[in-house]
């Protein structure tokens, strides 16, 4: 499946197919041999030079409520593979717990291209997101107190990494 723009006008990532042995990244840099579309993602890595070490058996399917998620088409189509990070379920416990609300997930994993098709920011590729360490969201009838509460709660560096509130939605990340 090409990169693109579906029937929805949602922003679809690349998922490429490889057989074992047919890998273009043989020899180092990124992707691996699953022959699934885990080779697309690693790919995806490699191609925009992000850093870490990012082989196809470092994504998975677990913590699905986390990947391909979005009311704004933030979507991450890799048959459901993606990263998401001990962090991130963990602090979503945690502000959930602490304030008694259940989060509604907006964006949460993204995978490189996607995530620099929508980033605003000035480094997409530096993107919590991607490193699966992020979740956009609202509460179902939250107040502008809530919202600057979980902020506030989020700005605390023993609470989370990052707070980040837009009008529509907030942000949250852990390392």
């Amino acid at each position: 499946m090409d990169g693109g723009d579906d029937d929805e006008g949602q922003y679809w990532c690349t998922v490429t197919f490889h057989r074992p042995g047919e890998h273009p990244w043989e020899g180092g840099g990124g992707g691996g041999e699953c022959g699934d579309a885990r080779d697309g993602l690693a790919d995806e890595y490699a191609d925009r030079g992000i850093w870490g070490d990012w082989p196809c058996t470092k994504f998975s399917t677990d913590h699905s409520d986390l990947i391909g998620v979005g009311t704004s088409g933030y979507h991450s189509h890799h048959d459901g593979y993606g990263y998401v990070s001990s962090s991130l379920p963990a602090g979503i416990k945690r502000v959930e717990s602490h304030f008694n609300i259940e989060l509604e997930y907006t964006s949460g994993y993204r995978c490189p291209e996607k995530n620099a098709a929508v980033s605003t920011s000035a480094n997409p590729d530096g993107s919590h997101h991607i490193f699966g360490q992020a979740v956009d969201f609202s509460v179902s009838g939250w107040t502008a107190e809530l919202k600057e509460s979980i902020h506030i709660w989020g700005s605390n560096p023993e609470n989370a990494d990052e707070s980040i509130k837009y009008p529509n939605h907030h942000h949250l990340a852990w390392r």
